[in-house]
């Protein structure tokens, strides 16, 4: 039970004459290590959802459990859990605050006590990626750098606090395809290399569907589908009902099945699409 919600129900501004239904009866478990992606069409309630996986949101209804611990138990530190859960929003540039690109990454780090070699230690490798040296991060505003890498700088400071779970709430909108692919190649390296539990909330499926081992999708507040690729496609009513679609290569994967091809239908990317087309070219 690493992280899991029982009959989770939230509702917005409870009691008002605003009041919005979120969240229901939702009930999800998902294994320490997994990478995770949450989509849904707007309203569907996957921020909210996530946020209770930090306790940014307190459940109002059922449990939540997170690290193997009920969230709300006296035992909990919010604190700690939000060092081991780490939750980017959408557009984290935003949160950047510091006047240099250094001393804002470090920010996390230094709050939690890590002593000055250790952070520098730390800082370097995400430098790298970055595409700066330490001297111009010490000197240089993070409002000076492009799109791209603001929104580094901002993953940065959450990433490298090496957190046990990392929730990102559409971490590439926005950006340009280059810096896209570097932020989900450096997300998936932690993933692979640290063993951290990744969870993307996201509207494209097919950005992500080749580094994800399972999905979520979430309709009108309810968890209507968890599983891995390949049982999407055989339950591809799910998206339809959630008024969401497969990527294009899929749906020519289908047609040729339907007309009669023997062919690989749950290819996860374009390429292997092709490569599977090829077989059969003949």
């Amino acid at each position: 039970m690493f992280i899991k919600t029982s009959d989770l129900s939230y509702t917005y501004m409870k009691g008002t004459p605003f009041e919005t239904d979120a969240l229901f009866s939702v009930n999800v478990d998902i294994k320490e290590g997994q990478f995770v992606l949450i989509i849904g069409s707007t309203g569907s309630g996957k921020s909210t959802l996530v946020q209770h996986f930090n306790a940014l949101i307190k459940p109002q209804c059922g449990k939540v459990y997170v690290l193997g611990k009920d969230i709300l138990s006296k035992e909990i530190s919010f604190k700690k859990l939000r060092q081991e859960v780490g939750l980017a929003f959408q557009f984290p540039e935003s949160q950047i605050f510091e006047e240099t690109i250094y001393a804002d990454i470090a920010f996390g780090p230094r709050r939690a006590g890590l002593s000055e070699d250790e952070i520098s230690l730390r800082i370097e490798e995400y430098l790298k990626w970055i595409g700066i040296t330490k001297e111009e991060a010490n000197k240089r505003s993070p409002f000076t750098v492009s799109g791209g890498q603001m929104r580094k700088i901002a993953l940065a400071g959450i990433m490298i606090m090496n957190p046990r779970v990392l929730i990102l709430d559409e971490p590439t909108v926005s950006l340009d395809p280059k810096s896209s692919k570097e932020i989900l190649e450096r997300i998936k390296l932690l993933h692979n290399t640290k063993n951290i539990t990744v969870i993307i909330v996201s509207h494209d499926l097919k950005e992500l569907i080749s580094h994800c081992d399972r999905i979520l999708i979430m309709n009108k507040g309810r968890n209507v589908f968890f599983g891995d690729y390949s049982d999407l496609i055989k339950n591809r009513h799910v998206l339809k009902d959630s008024s969401l679609t497969l990527p294009d290569y899929t749906e020519i994967l289908e047609y040729l099945s339907l007309n009669g091809i023997d062919i690989k239908k749950d290819a996860i990317s374009e390429n292997e699409c092709v490569k599977e087309i090829l077989k059969h070219w003949n």
